[in-house]
């Protein structure tokens, strides 16, 4: 699902062909006729039928609702971790991209703190279960990100590996606990990944519901 979606940006034609890692899911959510000169548009059977509750056995639309669930939790890391992000030194190599970047960040963290209400990790991981649970997800992704050195595609692998990082981080953030002044070290690599799926998350949805909005005109044409 997670690689689904990562090219949920593409969205408008193109005079240029795609590469051959997007080229997949390209014709998976969209369809054209010239591979060697595409235009691309959204392929909404093939959307309901990838997420369709009739054409899923009932699972399409709790596959689409762990996509948010996921989101909130990635956005509510970012939000936790607002005071690092404060401290933080981002180097780019460029004063100027520098200044850009905090000021883009510190963007994100204001937009997340909108959705904090939405979700809170300590009814998660609270209890005399919390430490199972906790150590349940990393052998999970443990066993993900092995999973993903399986695959063929080097560009694949790599992008769900990133994607896969990121999520780690953002549960390495809700797994520290205190909000303020706890000592929180995460590597440049942590920090990509995590602002990357944040990302990848963001547009997944703005897809979805681009694809909702065209089934209920397609729905409501049907009934004139």
């Amino acid at each position: 699902m997670l690689m689904i979606y990562s090219t949920s940006h593409y969205f408008s034609s193109s005079s240029q062909s795609p590469s051959p890692f997007f080229l997949f899911f390209w014709t998976l959510l969209f369809s054209g006729k010239e591979t060697s000169n595409p235009k691309f548009h959204p392929n909404m059977n093939e959307f309901v039928r990838r997420f369709d509750a009739a054409t899923t056995n009932g699972q399409g639309p709790s596959w689409l609702k762990n996509l948010y669930f996921a989101y909130l939790l990635v956005l509510r890391a970012v939000e936790k971790a607002g005071p690092y992000w404060g401290s933080h030194a981002f180097f780019t190599g460029d004063a100027a991209e520098d200044l850009q970047v905090q000021n883009t960040v510190r963007e994100i963290v204001q937009a997340a703190k909108s959705c904090s209400n939405l979700f809170d990790e300590t009814m998660l991981f609270n209890g005399n279960t919390s430490q199972l649970l906790k150590n349940d997800f990393k052998a999970h992704f443990k066993n993900i990100s092995r999973i993903m050195d399986c695959v063929g595609c080097s560009k694949c692998r790599l992008w769900g590996k990133l994607q896969i990082q990121g999520i780690g981080t953002a549960l390495k953030i809700l797994f520290s606990g205190r909000k303020n002044g706890w000592s929180l070290r995460l590597t440049r690599r942590e920090i990509i990944a995590l602002f990357n799926v944040v990302g990848r998350f963001s547009n997944s949805i703005h897809s979805l519901e681009m694809f909702r909005e065209m089934q209920t005109r397609k729905d409501d044409s049907g009934r004139e």
